[in-house]
């Protein structure tokens, strides 16, 4: 359900922002501070207990501006990308590796792959059973996004909800570069109903997030304008790793992302930074000073 002019609504519907706490981290969230790539929130965020809202923990919680994928805009500007485009194999030829996509186009030779896949999409590519790592489990999480016509009057920007249906709940037109005409919203499922109801429609989804949103601020909602969803199949990772990356050195292959370090932006930094490490100590090539 989009309005003809449905391209100004832009919604973070996966992550919600990142906070800091590695300096490295540190350092290059300053240098996008300074460039307007990100800029913190200052929206109340609270969280559910027992019926009762409850203040979190104060902390500085950033966005990319105008969106979440500013910050991976940024770092990819300078690299050749090529989009629209699912690799469904992998295989190692000699020192050299080629990848195929799914109209059998290959490419290669590569002397270097790292992988950033959810594991058990990583897993399929290389069909690779001996690489522990991937077997990772992870959960998915559907995501719905609702924009009203008027402002909802509740006394937070987001809020971690402890309940069967939802998860989390946020004010996307309270962050930093968005669109405040109309109230937009953003709410994530529990991984649990999330699993249990991975294959159900999702107008039934957004019914029922959107009545479970209702009975959480106890006001009646504002007229819609537009709403949608997305299910992320691979949301985070189901346990609590913290390795950064995998590299498997007799093979010159790396496997990173967010779900080997915490499942959060920081961690998928992170994760990316220990690769390309891992990338240059293979060639003996120098390390970055931070």
């Amino acid at each position: 359900m989009f309005p003809a002019n449905q391209a100004r609504f832009i919604f973070d519907h996966g992550a919600q922002y990142f906070t800091v706490s590695d300096p490295a981290f540190a350092f290059q969230v300053e240098q996008w501070a300074q460039n307007g790539i990100i800029a913190e929130w200052k929206g109340r965020v609270v969280k559910f207990e027992n019926g009762e809202i409850r203040p979190t923990s104060p902390k500085s919680r950033f966005v990319g501006v105008p969106k979440m994928e500013s910050m991976a805009e940024d770092l990819s500007k300078e690299l050749n990308i090529r989009y629209e485009t699912k690799i469904v194999h992998a295989a190692k030829n000699g020192k050299s590796w080629t990848i195929t996509d799914e109209i059998g186009e290959r490419f290669g030779p590569f002397d270097f792959l790292i992988c950033t896949l959810p594991a058990p999409q990583a897993r399929d590519l290389f069909q690779a059973e001996e690489h522990k790592v991937l077997e990772v489990p992870m959960v998915p999480c559907w995501s719905v996004f609702v924009a009203f016509q008027s402002k909802l009057e509740v006394s937070f920007d987001g809020a971690f909800v402890n309940g069967d249906t939802l998860s989390w709940v946020a004010r996307n037109s309270s962050k930093p570069g968005r669109d405040s005409k109309f109230d937009g919203w953003v709410l994530h499922g529990t991984p649990e109903w999330s699993s249990a109801n991975f294959e159900i429609d999702a107008e039934i989804v957004e019914k029922e997030f959107l009545q479970s949103f209702e009975q959480l601020t106890g006001c009646g909602l504002p007229e819609i304008v537009c709403k949608g969803s997305h299910r992320w199949k691979y949301s985070m990772a189901n346990s609590d790793g913290q390795d950064s990356q995998f590299h498997i050195k007799n093979q010159n292959l790396v496997f990173g992302g967010d779900w080997l370090h915490g499942g959060k932006v920081e961690g998928a930094f992170l994760s990316g930074r220990q690769a390309a490490f891992a990338v240059l100590n293979a060639f003996g090539l120098p390390l970055a000073s931070c």
